[in-house]
């Protein structure tokens, strides 16, 4: 919702996410508790955030379980989608001297919030922008 200036009926909103009306209201209500979220009139809802650029904590610095939990989240939502570009890199490296790379990867996935547009419009879509690097074996 931080991509949004509108305000969101919650019937809207569960349309537009595939959530039922009563998840919807129980989620927007608990976010609207945590002041994530504010209900500007009976079940309408704006985001407080929307249109600030918010950095949200990297997986790996999270607690395991907490971690697992994010892990799980992002793989359904990247499924409910349709991936849109794929590029990949199959080498072997210095593992040590390759987490110098983090950082510029890392700075291209949180730059893509430069894109990002506040108002719906006949081209506006949802995306989900991932960098991922994984260890597959010691070679």
């Amino acid at each position: 919702m931080q991509n949004d200036t509108g305000a969101w009926k919650v019937e809207e909103l569960a349309a537009a996410l595939r959530l039922t009306p009563a998840a919807a209201r129980a989620t927007l209500r608990t976010l609207a508790a945590k002041k994530l979220m504010k209900e500007v009139r009976k079940g309408v809802y704006r985001s407080p955030l929307a249109g600030l650029a918010v950095e949200v904590p990297q997986l790996n610095q999270l607690k395991s379980e907490l971690m697992k939990k994010m892990k799980s989240y992002n793989a359904q939502l990247a499924a409910s989608g349709r991936c849109e570009w794929v590029s990949t890199c199959l080498l072997r490296v210095d593992a040590a001297a390759f987490r110098g790379y983090i950082p510029v990867l890392n700075l291209a996935v949180q730059t893509s919030v430069s894109y990002s547009v506040a108002k719906k419009s006949d081209k506006s879509a949802l995306m989900l922008v991932e960098g991922r690097i994984t260890k597959l074996r010691d070679f």
